[in-house]
């Protein structure tokens, strides 16, 4: 991505032309990257949170946060999941440049969502059935 950016760039401002696709495939790159940057984080427990506050509560309190926590993520890639999935077989268009399906680029946020779903549910069950319950 970066150096299709630099390329792109070199060829804008010092060739004075420009390559037609690569803003458009930046642009989904970017958010394919995005996507599953979050899975990712999720899966490393690297997400943001309020680590401050976290902190101050006891082993047995921090095992209840992370319950709930994980709960709602649960849910939300749930609805993400069923909305990109929607989504992306209802789509229609094709890109403004480049000659494919809107489908495969609406497609990320379907599988970033069922990615963030496994993590989760497998986050759930790890908190559930580990033996450290103190």
């Amino acid at each position: 991505m970066t150096i299709l950016a630099v390329v792109s760039v070199f060829y804008r401002y010092v060739l004075n032309s420009s390559i037609a696709w690569s803003e458009e495939l930046l642009r989904y790159l970017m958010v394919f990257i995005s996507m599953f940057g979050a899975a990712l984080a999720l899966r490393n427990d690297e997400h943001i949170g309020l680590t401050f506050v976290y902190n101050k509560f006891s082993k047995k309190y921090k095992r209840i946060i992370d319950f709930f926590r994980y709960i709602v993520l649960f849910l939300f890639s749930c609805i993400l999941a069923y909305e990109g999935y929607k989504f992306a077989i209802t789509t229609e268009t094709t890109g403004e440049i480049l000659p494919i399906s809107m489908k495969y680029p609406h497609f990320v946020v379907f599988l970033s969502a069922l990615l963030i779903f496994l993590i989760t549910l497998t986050k759930i069950m790890i908190l559930i059935f580990s033996q450290d319950k103190r």
